[in-house]
């Protein structure tokens, strides 16, 4: 098992940024050896061809690497060996354990008892392990400290928008954020305006539109000129310019893009788990939630609610805030108002998840007069309530208006 997987990962490099497989999987030191020199070249952005892991491995000859690769008929199941290795390292790790009780005369039978526990618990992720009062109160308290020191400043990644930092402070880690708006009112554009604000590596995942769409919309966005102008190709000289110096701004960010139509769960995870992998993102935006399929269920509800929920396990093990879009139902016909929670299409299982839920509204508030308004409908850890925004819809912008709300 572990000689082929190696043998695809040397066909299919990808593999080495979505496989979950680490070096204490292996059992033969030799294909350890491989496996981290693999994902070592990877990392450093070379092409871990055989030439290149001979220089940096003598484990095997080039014949024999050649061998490996040639023994390769498809890298395509490579996630099948991945599960096969996997579960004989916990197979190996419990026998050990139960051969060590055996020959335990000694050791207090509550202490054999949570040793078999430990190796028993077939989590990957040491996040849902049992954890100590003392342990807890040092992380929360290492978390206080560092919110002391920054004073003032948000604790998490900026959205631009001064208001909306103000009450939710920053996007945190390990949250799920939902920005819903019914069809056509912007949710994409607000999301690219909040990737356009980042100061940090970040990735797009979009089932919705292509890259090269949403880099336009960069374009228009930071050049302040409308997409319109942008694709007639009647750009004025001072226009044309202004682009090309938006382009070098935007060339300037860590923004890595995923797209693709009709996308599953299982997709958007591992392409996830390899942004994080390969360019340290600190965020993911997706766009949007009812996109992405998800085949082990046949009602859409349950679709949706199974998306929903893994998402959050996914913001959790990346340890990154995702901010996903979400389609709201289309109203009731009559006079305009605002979105409620209960809109959010398909699933109330999205409200349930998400720690932050904002929706986009275009239209008139109580003692408000018409404009954009985000409205912050549940905020786990702080305060609800709406900003009132600036929205121009030819250059797909979203800006602060300084208000007291």
């Amino acid at each position: 098992m572990e000689k082929y997987f190696i043998g695809q990962m040397i066909k299919d490099p990808n593999i080495a940024f979505q496989t979950k497989l680490k070096e204490k999987h292996f059992q033969s030191q030799e294909y350890k050896l491989l496996f981290s020199t693999i994902r070592y070249l990877v990392r450093e952005n070379l092409q871990p061809d055989i030439a290149a892991i001979y220089a940096h491995n003598k484990t095997f000859t080039l014949s024999e690497l050649m061998q490996l690769e040639d023994s390769v008929v498809s890298a395509a199941n490579w996630q099948y060996y991945q599960d096969q290795i996997i579960e004989q390292y916990k197979r190996k790790e419990i026998r050990k354990v139960c051969e060590k009780i055996l020959q335990d005369t000694f050791t207090p039978a509550k202490t054999l008892v949570n040793e078999i526990m430990q190796v028993v618990n077939f989590s990957e992720d040491d996040e849902y392990r049992l954890i100590t009062a003392q342990e807890s109160l040092d992380q929360t308290l290492e978390f206080i400290e560092e919110s002391h020191n920054r004073k003032s400043e948000i604790m998490g990644i900026s959205s631009g928008i001064r208001s909306l930092d103000k009450k939710l402070n920053g996007f945190l880690k390990r949250r799920l954020y939902i920005v819903g708006a019914r069809p056509s009112e912007g949710k994409t554009a607000f999301l690219i305006n909040l990737l356009h604000n980042a100061n940090c590596p970040v990735g797009f995942i979009t089932a919705e539109s292509s890259h090269k769409e949403l880099t336009m919309r960069q374009i228009s966005l930071d050049s302040k000129i409308s997409s319109d102008r942008l694709t007639s190709g009647l750009l004025t000289q001072v226009e044309f310019d202004e682009v090309i110096e938006s382009c070098a701004r935007i060339h300037g960010k860590e923004f890595i893009y995923h797209d693709e139509a009709n996308m599953s769960l299982d997709s958007l995870l591992l392409k996830a788990r390899e942004m994080k992998q390969r360019y340290d993102v600190q965020a993911l935006y997706i766009d949007y939630l009812q996109q992405i399929t998800f085949n082990g269920r046949e009602k859409r509800n349950e679709q949706v609610a199974s998306v929903s929920s893994a998402l959050k396990g996914l913001a959790r093990k990346l340890d990154i805030p995702i901010i996903c879009a979400a389609q709201l139902r289309r109203p009731p016909e009559g006079p305009a108002r605002p979105p409620k929670l209960h809109e959010l299409g398909d699933s109330g299982q999205i409200e349930r998840d998400a720690d932050c839920v904002m929706m986009l509204y275009h239209g008139k508030l109580e003692n408000e007069d018409d404009g954009t308004f985000l409205m912050i409908e549940k905020n786990r850890d702080g305060p609800t309530g709406y900003t009132k925004l600036m929205f121009k819809r030819e250059t797909y912008g979203f800006f602060d208006i300084d208000r007291k709300k």
